[in-house]
């Protein structure tokens, strides 16, 4: 019996670039919305299975994200300071 050559993917890892503000006329990837929550893809990924980050579309094998409903959760996640309450 010969052995089968065990098949791997490789997958290129994308970056953000800093330098630049993100796009808004396209949807993101999962590194561009961990770039602008400041959280790390693995926890994007959680909160997709968890359901409670909006705007996350399948696209074949990989997720997009609508732009403006991760902005509008992201201003709904705010909590506001002890100095705005007692304005």
């Amino acid at each position: 019996m010969s052995e089968k050559k065990k098949r791997t993917l490789v997958r290129k890892k994308q970056s953000v670039d800093t330098s630049k503000p993100l796009p808004t006329n396209r949807l993101w990837n999962i590194e561009e919305v961990a770039y602008y929550l400041n959280e790390t893809v693995a926890e994007i990924y959680k909160r997709v299975e968890r359901r409670t980050l909006p705007g996350a579309s399948k696209l074949g094998r990989t997720l997009r994200f609508d732009p403006a409903k991760i902005e509008k959760w992201k201003l709904q996640q705010q909590v506001a300071t002890l100095e705005e309450l007692t304005k």
